[in-house]
């Protein structure tokens, strides 16, 4: 089963491979968010704002 992978700092190309990964287990990722993430009205991932 593939896993999520992080940056890593020696290599030029390790955030290629790590958004390649988000991409190719997309669809667990929102099955995941659906699941953990709070709904509407929340302050969830989609309407979290950084100051």
């Amino acid at each position: 089963m593939l896993e999520l992978i992080q940056n890593n700092s020696t290599r030029w190309n390790s955030w290629f491979h790590s958004i390649t990964r988000a991409l190719n287990v997309r669809e667990r990722l929102e099955l995941f968010s659906a699941r953990h993430i709070p709904g509407k009205g929340s302050q969830g991932i989609t309407n979290f704002k950084l100051d």
